[in-house]
């Protein structure tokens, strides 16, 4: 008997990555992925092992503190069960949930924890560094880790041009993530980098150099190119509500 995989109908998901999930099939069904119900599950399952861990790693002021917290959330994610975690901390209750349920997915789960981890580091490196460069290329390179954690769950080899376009994707709402957020990020203490006309200006430029190869790699650009105009408009969450209107 198939063990039941625990419900996520309580854990929220960010409208940003609730936006990737829903919409997944505007990207994927061009490429010749299908996005049944069971594939939308998978996706919103995934983002929503984001939205939980991302929200209460950023609700930690003290690095030690989040770094343990990530420690155990890797150790839950590769072991599983209460008591397991190396890192002696008892995790909450919504990420022990999340990680559950992504372990009940995943047919194997170290590719995802591999991935997790670098996402870890990308996103602890993105708090502490004051150079806009640098800035810059963590915001691109969690995105990065994003886009690989997200395809496990997607029927697609990796280096398929849908893999090739998908981790583009990702970078760039990333960016357009930040160009909307990044001074509250640093009005509330997550970022040490001061945001000022050269940090936008340099999340600006990453984004343009990107949307080109965007638009080569899909094979309906046109229709790419109105939906992404609107995301970075109406910024992440407000795009969904529009394109389910």
């Amino acid at each position: 008997m198939t063990p039941a995989i625990p419900s996520m109908a309580a854990i929220p998901v960010r409208p940003e990555y609730e936006a990737l999930a829903r919409e997944f099939g505007t990207f994927a069904e061009p490429f010749g992925v299908t996005v049944d119900a069971s594939l939308e599950r998978d996706l919103v399952l995934v983002a929503a092992t984001f939205e939980v861990v991302d929200r209460h790693v950023d609700a930690i002021a003290d690095a030690s503190e989040r770094a343990a917290l990530c420690a155990a959330t890797l150790d839950e994610l590769r072991v599983g069960g209460p008591g397991t975690s190396a890192a002696a901390l008892d995790l909450p209750g919504e990420i022990a949930r999340a990680i559950a349920a992504l372990r009940a997915r995943l047919a194997s789960v170290e590719p995802f924890a591999v991935e997790l981890a670098r996402f870890f580091a990308r996103t602890e490196r993105l708090r502490c560094t004051a150079r806009h460069g640098e800035y810059v290329r963590c915001v691109a390179d969690e995105a990065r880790c994003a886009a690989e954690m997200t395809l496990l769950v997607v029927p697609v080899a990796g280096g398929s041009r849908f893999a090739r376009f998908f981790r583009v994707l990702a970078e760039i709402a990333n960016l357009v993530d930040k160009l909307h957020d990044v001074r509250g990020d640093w009005s509330r203490g997550e970022i040490r980098v001061r945001p000022g006309w050269r940090l936008y200006a340099r999340l600006s430029v990453a984004l343009a150099a990107r949307v080109p190869v965007l638009l080569v790699l899909s094979p309906r650009p046109l229709r790419l190119a109105a939906w992404g105009a609107r995301y970075l408009l109406d910024g992440p969450g407000r795009a969904v509500d529009h394109a389910r209107g």
